[in-house]
């Protein structure tokens, strides 16, 4: 076991698909006539394709012997009882056994030819209207497509389970568009690297300058900053850091900045004195968290009673001193209804302030003061703050997670989104989310209380 090896044979049964992700059990008949199990990515896989399948031979603990494929070169049925077997699978909505066998009949070896290209030949056989006859071709070049895909894929040893996404979001005309701009790859769907997408495109011949290539660059830098907590780049800053990365000069980089903004890619708002430019779901994310937080300051909220006295007894208590500003933040966390805070106020390192990173205070503060209604900015913040016992700490103080603005983002699409423990004020108008996030999505991480 654990062997790679190289098998070429004919698709005899269709055990699992899932049409998701294209993860399939199939049982394939090889040239030496004997029968294994192939598993991976073969979407849509159908009775009577030829597959050379190269991959590695595993022992399932309850299924057995069968080899997991990491390369899959599939090509459609030649012969008449192939096209047959596998027209007859389902593989095509509307036609069944019968169907498949009265066309093999009529057309023989060159079915599949006459399905694609010449589907008004279909009418011929009694009841197949023109309509059906453009639906069964339709689905197969559908299938067509997909298969023309995964070839291209494979080519630059990408993963063939993109071609699904890719499919989902271009149709029919996917390998079209990726010949004609395959930084295409790079977007959310497909997640492949910059570098990676930019060694294919160049390989295929685009020019260093094109558009696509600056576009793309662009893009993938507001991306790369996200991950160290930029929601948006200044305009300089981003023009700067493309030219860096691709070598052309300033005036592309803005052709295409500008490109970008005006097709809603990019969203450019003038924020403290620079013209700050966010990648529209970002955008979005933080207007949305702004206007949420906003309409929670318009609520109203329940206030802490004796805050100072019972920091006081608390620090008494535990021989603990909290520094100035921490000491202040709890106190407004206790008193204000909304609280915003940036770095790490209530959870400092530990070397800064003996003890202080140990939440038992916080708790303490919150129970004393007889607060309720606590909403917190992160599942992360939640855990730390209730020693990772959150339900039985959510029962007593009715306390949620705020989603972060990361998370708000993803699969974000303009649809009403409520943050649990806020309540809507109608009199909440547009927030400044500058105010809020300048350029650190971590601003809205820390607790809001």
């Amino acid at each position: 076991m654990g062997e790679r090896s190289t098998i070429e044979g004919t698709v005899e049964n269709v055990v699992f698909q899932n049409e998701e992700n294209g993860y399939t059990v199939l049982s394939l008949l090889t040239d030496q006539g004997e029968v294994v199990t192939v598993v991976g990515c073969i979407p849509f896989a159908a009775a009577g394709e030829s597959m050379t399948v190269t991959g590695v031979w595993v022992n399932h603990p309850t299924y057995g012997v069968q080899m997991t494929a990491e390369l899959v070169e599939r090509r459609m049925p030649q012969d008449e009882e192939s096209i047959i077997c596998y027209l007859a699978s389902g593989v095509l909505k509307g036609v069944g056994p019968a169907t498949a066998t009265r066309l093999v009949d009529k057309f023989g070896a060159d079915t599949l030819r006459i399905i694609e290209e010449e589907p008004e030949k279909l009418t011929i056989l009694k009841g197949i209207t023109s309509k059906k006859a453009m639906e069964i071709s339709a689905a197969f070049r559908s299938l067509t497509g997909l298969r023309r895909v995964m070839e291209f894929l494979s080519r630059y040893d990408l993963p063939v389970t993109l071609a699904m996404g890719l499919l989902r979001a271009y149709g029919d005309e996917t390998l079209e568009k990726l010949k004609d701009n395959p930084y295409l790859l790079t977007d959310e769907r497909c997640g492949v690297d910059f570098s990676a997408a930019d060694e294919i495109a160049l390989a295929m011949g685009f020019d260093g300058d094109s558009p696509c290539r600056t576009e793309a660059a662009v893009l993938y830098e507001l991306n790369h900053n996200l991950s160290n907590g930029h929601v948006f780049l200044p305009r300089p800053k981003l023009l700067a850091a493309t030219m860096e990365l691709i070598g052309v000069d300033g005036e592309a980089v803005e052709k295409a900045l500008d490109d970008l903004c005006e097709r809603g890619a990019i969203v450019c708002r003038p924020i403290a004195n620079v013209q700050g430019c966010y990648l529209r779901r970002m955008y979005e994310a933080e207007v949305y968290v702004a206007k949420r937080l906003a309409a929670a300051c318009g609520d109203a909220w329940d206030s802490g009673r004796n805050a100072e006295k019972i920091i006081d007894r608390i620090q008494t208590q535990q021989g603990i001193a909290y520094a100035p500003e921490q000491r202040r933040a709890v106190e407004l966390a206790a008193e204000r209804g909304v609280l915003l805070l940036t770095g790490q106020v209530l959870f400092p390192q530990p070397q800064l302030t003996h003890r202080v990173h140990d939440p038992g205070h916080i708790r303490a503060v919150f129970r004393d003061s007889g607060l309720h209604g606590l909403l917190l900015g992160s599942h992360q913040v939640a855990y730390r703050l209730t020693a990772g016992d959150f339900r039985k700490f959510q029962l007593q103080f009715h306390a949620f997670p705020v989603l972060s603005l990361f998370s708000l983002s993803q699969g974000y699409a303009g649809e009403r989104r409520v943050i649990p423990g806020c309540r809507t004020s109608a009199a909440a108008g547009p927030a400044d989310t500058g105010a809020l996030s300048r350029s650190r999505s971590s601003w809205l991480l820390p607790p809001v209380l």
